[in-house]
């Protein structure tokens, strides 16, 4: 029987589906939040649950619903995200807000549904945040000015989370992944040099790394996975 449990939202897409792979070898159970009109295979310990994130009830009676269902809530991978081109120049308000409600307001609120369980539990927890390079480096994001600010502000929301948890062994790491190598990009970007890329396989070692009692040191965590990027 598996003895942990993970939260992984964005189930269904490339990262998401990397890391429930790994986590069920792993041993965990797992509670896959999917959008509405999303699917999964169904996979033994691999439950599904139909979510809005971006509605804040509805994010925390899933929480919820996971810790009654599990007693407890051990990692919380959150990989739901968007993604926009725009300079300063043609950034309108309308994609402003577009990223920040797919990159942060998802993230936040299931974020801090997830913290409020692990804070009352007797061995916290780890969650694990999905930033971009370009948030770390402003200058590579100039072109992707909402992609990068919303990013930007998950990259903090993780550094807050700690600065509240640490004493409660509850620690958010940040993934920054580089280029993930995905059919998507690839079609997009026809003529990159895909090596230099980084596999959605890849990130997610680094992820059940992160959440496994081989980092229970850690603190404040950020890890590059750049690939050869």
């Amino acid at each position: 029987m598996q003895s942990k449990t993970a939260i992984i939202t964005g189930a269904s897409g490339n990262l998401g589906l990397a890391v429930i792979d790994l986590f069920l070898k792993k041993g965990y159970n797992i509670a896959a939040a999917l959008q509405p009109g999303h699917t999964i295979r169904e996979k033994k310990y691999c439950h599904p649950f139909e979510v809005d994130l971006l509605d804040e009830k509805k994010t925390e009676a899933f929480v919820q619903s996971v810790a009654d269902k599990f007693n407890s809530i051990g990692s919380a991978v959150l990989t739901v995200g968007g993604f926009s081109m725009g300079n300063i120049f043609d950034t309108t308000k309308s994609d402003l807000d577009k990223m920040y409600k797919l990159n942060f307001e998802t993230t936040f609120f299931c974020a801090r549904a997830v913290f409020k369980k692990m804070i009352g539990q007797k061995n916290g927890g780890r969650i694990v945040l999905i930033a971009s390079r370009p948030a770390l480096s402003p200058a590579t994001g100039k072109d992707m000015l909402a992609y990068t600010l919303s990013k930007s502000l998950v990259i903090n929301l993780a550094k807050i989370l700690n600065a509240e948890g640490g004493a409660k062994n509850v620690v958010t790491s940040i993934i920054v992944p580089g280029i993930i190598d995905t059919p998507q990009n690839r079609q997009a970007m026809p003529d990159a040099d895909t090596s230099l890329w980084v596999t959605p396989q890849a990130i997610a070692n680094v992820i059940e790394f992160a959440c496994s009692a081989t980092a229970a040191d850690l603190r404040d965590p950020v890890f590059r996975v750049y690939g050869n990027g």
